[in-house]
């Protein structure tokens, strides 16, 4: 007996993280995808909800980051019979599933931000791709007497943005599970992310399109957390802020690694053309970001 996650996109994986900490057994992620059908996260198989019968679940929890799509999953599983009591719908408003005690890009985050406190180095701090303000909140933590200028839609990929990752005809991309859903990361707002922020005084939030958004900032940057996912917004972040961040500052690139995500090395590549020189890159220890070091280029 376990449980099946509905859903195996941003939030399944999330929640499956979380399982596994807690040593609760997850036999399979469901997911409407036919594309991810047969694939795994980790160990559990991706399989169709079709298939949720043939295995002794205790629960099936839906974790999907667009909340239109939750009553239509709840009917769908009334279709397959499944009684709506083991049915459960989760709701990531009330916690942050990034553990500050465990969490790679949290800790390198906390010492980072300690280096540029004790050492005097000057400059606020951004994040360009918000969602609900989970990793924005130990921002504002950590930089506790800086402005963090938080830039989002708050309303999922710019339509725009989205039809040029398709257009680029990356496999990897196209095959995964960001290439679906223009709207994946629509499920949050101002209002939700501000209850995440310790120092809610310090935060600008800047909505809509970037850098339509940005054309007022004329602030330096010490720490600028880039995690827009797609190529376009993320080579204009690049554009945007790398001559303003002070020296000895970061720009940390999450999703540089991502697999599914190609349009964020290339960025990067195509701004090392435009200014015709390398940034000094270094990896964090999560798997998934890099930092480019301002001062260090060669």
């Amino acid at each position: 007996m376990g449980t099946i996650i509905f859903g195996a996109g941003f939030y399944g994986t999330l929640y499956y993280q979380q399982c596994i900490k807690r040593g609760e057994k997850v036999l399979a992620f469901a997911d409407n995808n036919v594309g991810l059908v047969g694939s795994y996260i980790e160990s559990a198989p991706i399989i169709s909800p079709q298939d949720i019968n043939k295995y002794p679940y205790e629960k099936i929890v839906i974790s999907v980051s667009n909340k239109n799509t939750i009553a239509e999953i709840t009917r769908q599983l009334a279709e397959y019979g499944i009684c709506e009591e083991k049915i459960e719908v989760l709701v990531y408003s009330s916690f942050n599933p990034f553990d500050e005690a465990t969490d790679s890009r949290v800790i390198w985050l906390r010492d980072f931000a300690n280096y540029i406190c004790t050492s005097s180095i000057p400059g606020n701090t951004a994040e360009c791709g918000v969602f609900r303000g989970y990793f924005a909140s130990y921002i504002n933590k950590y930089f506790q007497d800086r402005k963090l200028y938080l830039f989002d839609t708050f309303d999922g990929f710019d339509i725009n943005d989205f039809e040029v990752e398709i257009e680029m005809g990356d496999n990897s991309f196209i095959g995964g599970r960001f290439s679906h859903d223009a709207k994946m990361f629509s499920a949050t707002s101002e209002g939700l992310v501000m209850r995440y922020m310790p120092n809610p005084g310090n935060c600008i939030v800047k909505k809509g399109y970037f850098p339509e958004t940005a054309v007022d900032v004329l602030d330096t940057f010490c720490f600028v957390n880039l995690d827009m996912d797609l190529y376009q917004p993320m080579l204009a972040g690049l554009r945007f802020f790398w001559d303003k961040i002070t020296p000895k500052g970061v720009m940390l690139l999450h999703d540089y690694f991502g697999p599914e995500l190609p349009g964020v090395k290339q960025a990067v590549s195509d701004f090392e053309d435009e200014i015709k020189r390398k940034i000094h890159k270094v990896p964090i220890g999560d798997s998934c970001s890099i930092a480019l070091i301002k001062g260090h280029d060669f």
